[in-house]
C-alpha cells in the first residue's frame, strides 16, 4: 500500500466524505454566484415552474412547450412557492436559478456514500471524490444551470442495486425516467442483470414492481387530463424535437463525415436508409454488445454491470443522431464510479471527464468550431475503441487449461 493510501483511509470516514461534500457544494455555490451559464434552459425552466404554479400540473402539461416528465416539475413548483413566499427574485442567470440542481446534487451524495459501503475503504473513498467533485456534473449544474446529475445518478444507483436489491434499484430507474427520459438507457444492463442471479423471475418483478410505483405515484396528479400530454411531449415527441445529426455533441456525427452535424437525420445516409435509423442500429448493436459482455464476462458481477451500464451510456452519446453536449453526463458518472473500482477504466474515465467537461465549455461560453474541437471526437473514439478492447478481452478470455495434478501439488 502506498503512502498516499494509507494516510488516506488513516482520515475517519466521516470526515473524508464531509471534506468531499462541502468542498463540492462550495465550489457549486462559488462557480453559480461568478458566472451567468447557459440562461436559456435556466428561463426555461423558470417559465416552467410559473406555468404550474399558476395553473397546475395538469393545464401546464396541457398549454404545451414542457418536454421534461414531472418529477422535476414537482421540486420546480416547489422551490418557486418558497422563493416567492420569501420574496427572493428568481432570474436566470443567477445563484437563485440553479440553486435546485446544486441541492440535488448534494442531496444525492450522503446517499451514494450509504449505498457505498462495503467497499474496500480506499476505493469507496475514491469513488465518493469522483463523484461529489465530478467536473462534468458540477459544470452542468453550478455553471450550465441544468439538472443531468439527477438521470446519472439514479442511473448509477440503479445499476448499483440491480444485484441485490432489485427492488429499490427500480425505484431508483423509475425515479430517473420520471426526471429525464435519458434513463432509459440502462434499461437492457437492469434487466440482463437481474436475470444473471438467482430467482430471475421474482427479481424481475420486484425491478418492474420498484419502477412502476415512483412512475405512477409522478404522474397521479396528471390523471385529470395531463397524462396523455405529458407522455406525448416527455417521452416522445422530444425523440425527435432536434432532428439534426448531432446538437453540439461531439461524437461520430460531429464532421467524423463529409456531412455537416446540423444535417436533418432524416436524410438518406446509405441505401435509402436515413442518418436517425443507421444510428438507431448502431445503438442496438452497441446495446447487444453490452449484453454479450453481462453474460460472458467472469468479472464480479457488480463491475460487469457497471461496465455495461457505462459502453451502453457512451454508445447512446456516440451512435445515434440528435444528441446534445449534456447527454454525456450519464456515461461519464458510472465511468467514473466504475474507474475508482477499477484500474484499468480509470484512463477511460479520465478521457470521457476531460472531452465532456470542454463539451460543455465551448457551447456554453464560446462557438463550437469544427477545427479547433474535433480533438474531442477523436479522444471519445479512442476511448470508446478502448472500451470495447477491455470488454473484448474479458468476455472471451480463454479459460485457463487445469494444471496437472502433480504439477500442481508441487
Amino acid at each position: 500500500m502506498t503512502e498516499a493510501r494509507r494516510r488516506l483511509i488513516e482520515v475517519p470516514g466521516w470526515a473524508f466524505f464531509l471534506v468531499c461534500f462541502l468542498v463540492s457544494l462550495g465550489l457549486q455555490i462559488a462557480l453559480a454566484l461568478s458566472t451567468r451559464g447557459y440562461v436559456a434552459d435556466q428561463a426555461i425552466f423558470l417559465r416552467w415552474a410559473e406555468m404550474v404554479r399558476t395553473w397546475g400540473l395538469a393545464r401546464a402539461y396541457q398549454a404545451g412547450g414542457i418536454d421534461y416528465p414531472p418529477l422535476y416539475l414537482y421540486v420546480l413548483d416547489g422551490y418557486a412557492r418558497l422563493a416567492q413566499a420569501l420574496h427572493v427574485d428568481l432570474r436566470p442567470g443567477s445563484l437563485w436559478a440553479k440553486l435546485p440542481g446544486i441541492l440535488t446534487y448534494a442531496l444525492f451524495m450522503p446517499f451514494l456514500w450509504l449505498l457505498s459501503r462495503g467497499l474496500r475503504e480506499d476505493k469507496r473513498r475514491l469513488a465518493m471524490a469522483a463523484y461529489a467533485l465530478n467536473p462534468v456534473l458540477i459544470f452542468d449544474t453550478a455553471v450550465w444551470g441544468q439538472v443531468d446529475v439527477i438521470d446519472a445518478t439514479l442511473s448509477l444507483m440503479a445499476v448499483w442495486l440491480v444485484r441485490k436489491r432489485p427492488l429499490f434499484a427500480g425505484v431508483a430507474f423509475g425515479l430517473g425516467l420520471a426526471a429525464k427520459f435519458e434513463t432509459v438507457v440502462v434499461l437492457p444492463v437492469l434487466l440482463c442483470t437481474a436475470l444473471l442471479v438467482p430467482y430471475r423471475l421474482r427479481r424481475l418483478g420486484e425491478l418492474a414492481l420498484g419502477a412502476l410505483v415512483p412512475l405512477a405515484l409522478c404522474a397521479l396528479p396528471l390523471a385529470g387530463g395531463g397524462l396523455w400530454p405529458m407522455i406525448r411531449s416527455a417521452y416522445i415527441a422530444t425523440t425527435g424535437e432536434y432532428p439534426y445529426l448531432s446538437m453540439n455533441a461531439m461524437n461520430i456525427w460531429f464532421y467524423l463525415f463529409d456531412a455537416s452535424p446540423y444535417t436533418s437525420d432524416t436524410a438518406p445516409a446509405v441505401l435509402g436508409i436515413s442518418y436517425k435509423d443507421v444510428g438507431l442500429a448502431l445503438l442496438a448493436a452497441a446495446c447487444l454488445a453490452g449484453i454479450v459482455y453481462l453474460a460472458r464476462s467472469r468479472q464480479a458481477l457488480v463491475v460487469r454491470a457497471l461496465t455495461a451500464a457505462t459502453f451502453v451510456g457512451f454508445s447512446f452519446f456516440m451512435l445515434p443522431t440528435e444528441m446534445h453536449e449534456r447527454y454525456m453526463a450519464l456515461a461519464v458518472a458510472v465511468a467514473s464510479w466504475l474507474g475508482a473500482l477499477h484500474k484499468r477504466w480509470r484512463m477511460v474515465a479520465a478521457a470521457l471527464n476531460l472531452t465532456g467537461f470542454w463539451n460543455l465549455w465551448v457551447v456554453c461560453f464560446g462557438s463550437v468550431n469544427a477545427q479547433q474541437d474535433t480533438w474531442m471526437v477523436y479522444l471519445n473514439l479512442a476511448a470508446y475503441a478502448a472500451m470495447g478492447v477491455i470488454m473484448a478481452r474479458e468476455a472471451f478470455r480463454r479459460r485457463a487449461a487445469p494444471r496437472p495434478i502433480a504439477a500442481a501439488g508441487e
